[in-house]
């Protein structure tokens, strides 16, 4: 996936996502005597998904760029694979241990 694309899911994403933050976190910053509280609602929530889109869209393009570092070098992508097959290892070691409990 290139960073082009990365960057239109991320935008894509945050868009579509339900913002919950939104009504419990912004309310707080309306004041009725600066005017309509509905179009201070909307342009508080225009500003956090504006800046929710930004950090996502940068967070997007550094995981990328560092992603595409860390798949360059063999000796990273020996230690990822020796890494991720004791984390699995543990994990099934674990389940086997601790078992089903009986009711």
């Amino acid at each position: 996936m290139c960073e082009a694309h990365r960057a239109r899911e991320s935008r894509r994403t945050e868009l579509t996502e339900t913002q919950g933050d939104y009504y419990a976190f912004l309310p707080q910053f309306v004041d009725p005597e600066r005017g309509t509280v509905i179009g201070q609602i909307l342009l508080l929530g225009v500003l956090f998904a504006l800046m929710a889109i930004c950090t996502d869209g940068l967070y997007a393009l550094l995981g990328s760029a560092v992603g595409q570092w860390l798949n360059k070098s063999r000796l990273i992508q020996r230690w990822q694979r020796a890494i991720t097959g004791c984390i699995y290892i543990l994990l099934g070691v674990t389940t086997a241990v601790s078992g089903a409990e009986k009711k």
